[in-house]
């Protein structure tokens, strides 16, 4: 089939029919295909022609069509789109015909609005036709390159080629074969790679319907197929040229290593106050599929290869295309150690860049004299032994009576501090007026007195932070 959806005609065939609905839309007309060159036509052309014409009817506007053009052709209101989904090309419509001198002729007659969404389509089907009868097709190397910078850039997007079913015999062109080739072809789904119409590849129609995707389809050859490995491109049924059947691109391939690898991006903050954490999104890469469970990464100190042997790593991914957390528990120098395996049993390790830990550790601010910053607790003076003196008290003995009381006597003595400083004061005693109790001799006592003079007030300032120079405040994190 070559036209293949509604959408492959010119933009303003959909604002001309538009318009025709809103200026003219009982108006009728006709569209006749002239033809400048008057090219003489056979009549094997003619039932192709009406064949591929008939196939029009089957065209309708998906919903997704409907939805594409509303977003993205807002000059035409969504009224118009939904109205072309049940628009419908009706082969009837079109008179066509051979005269005498074998010249074509076509009347498209309906609503001018429906006839002029005929004109596009019809002529497409006429050039692809005429092209296919009188040899001009394009050059199959030029198709090939386009199918390969294609899928090159598909699986640089998404990691993936775009295929169908398998295809197993490759026996037609094993001459041809990429030397870097695995065992493995598929059928190329052209359809996801953007491409609706090929001069070569009628067989992926019914490829593409096939409910089961691992039926045998050995038997198409009008089809492209790939390489599961190299994303070499070939066509089974081939195309003559340079007097041999030639089924891929005329290389002259040399044999390369076919690698798998990862590649590492690291984020995250380079100042932290925790356990440094960064992450590390890693992506594994391979010419064919990745096997996800035997791929492993470890975080190491070592800076040289530790391998790819899947038991010297200790983690596992869950996806090919995965971000981790990558924490350091001390400070030091880091490298990611990535193992990909693909299933050609290709294994590669991946080393990062170096991941460099430093620790920021306390550094006390303020001042043990004047305080503040870390210093907040207060010291203040508490009296101990060493701000007292020892002072011995004289007290004299019985100087003069100046009292008597029946049988007692009131005598005057004198007490002298000497060493404190406390000034002689003089006091008295009474005792027994017998003549025996008189005091003759000096007696003495001691007692502590203070020479300290810094009293209780603050003499200085003590750390009040609860760190010292072995606490980390925060890491440094260079990658």
């Amino acid at each position: 089939m070559i036209v293949r959806t509604l959408l492959d005609t010119d933009l303003y065939k959909f604002t001309t029919s538009y318009a025709y609905i809103k200026l003219f839309p009982y108006a009728m007309g006709k569209f006749s295909f002239h033809d400048r060159n008057e090219t003489e036509y056979t009549e094997e052309f003619l039932e192709r022609l009406k064949n591929e014409i008939d196939k029009l009817s089957r065209l309708r506007l998906t919903e997704e069509e409907l939805e594409y053009m509303t977003r993205n052709c807002r000059f035409l209101p969504r009224v118009y789109w939904e109205w072309l989904s049940s628009f419908r090309f009706h082969p009837d419509k079109i008179k066509i015909h051979l005269d005498e001198a074998h010249h074509l002729h076509i009347e498209v007659s309906d609503f001018l609005y429906k006839a002029t969404l005929y004109e596009v389509p019809l002529l497409a089907i006429v050039s692809e036709i005429k092209n296919q009868f009188f040899g001009n097709v394009a050059d199959m190397d030029e198709i090939l390159c386009k199918l390969s910078e294609k899928v090159e850039q598909y699986y640089a997007r998404y990691n993936r080629i775009p295929v169908l079913n398998e295809y197993k015999n490759t026996s037609m062109f094993i001459n041809d074969k990429n030397i870097n080739d695995s065992s493995t072809y598929w059928v190329l789904d052209v359809a996801r790679l953007g491409i609706t119409s090929l001069n070569y590849g009628l067989d992926y129609a019914p490829i593409k319907k096939l409910e089961d995707t691992t039926a045998d389809v050995s038997q198409y050859t009008d089809v492209y197929i790939v390489n599961k490995a190299s994303h070499t491109i070939y066509y089974p049924e081939g195309v003559e040229y340079d007097g041999k059947i030639n089924y891929t691109l005329k290389n002259n391939y040399s044999n390369v290593n076919v690698t798998t690898t990862a590649s590492i991006e690291f984020s995250g903050e380079t100042t932290q106050t925790t356990t440094p954490t960064i992450q590390a999104e890693v992506k594994h890469i391979s010419y064919t599929d990745i096997v996800l469970e035997e791929c492993r990464w470890i975080l190491s100190t070592q800076s040289e290869p530790i391998g790819t042997e899947k038991e010297k790593y200790t983690n596992s991914f869950l996806q090919e295309q995965q971000t981790i957390d990558l924490s350091m528990q001390t400070p030091g120098d880091y490298y990611l150690h990535v193992l990909t395996v693909d299933d050609e049993e290709n294994r590669g390790e991946t080393i990062s860049s170096k991941i460099s830990v430093a620790a920021n550790y306390h550094e006390h601010e303020g001042s043990p004299t004047t305080g503040g910053g870390c210093y907040t607790k207060e010291i203040r003076h508490t009296h101990s032994s060493s701000c007292y003196k020892t002072c011995t008290i004289i007290y004299s003995g019985c100087k003069t009576a100046v009292e008597k009381n029946d049988n007692q006597i009131r005598c005057t003595y004198t007490i002298t501090h000497r060493n404190c400083g406390e000034p002689e004061r003089e006091s008295s005693r009474w005792h027994a007026d017998d003549g025996n109790s008189h005091v003759n001799n000096d007696s003495t006592s001691t007692h502590q007195y203070l020479v300290c003079n810094l009293g209780t007030g603050i003499t200085g300032y003590d750390l009040g932070c609860g760190k010292d120079e072995t606490t980390v405040e925060s890491y440094t994190i260079n990658y």
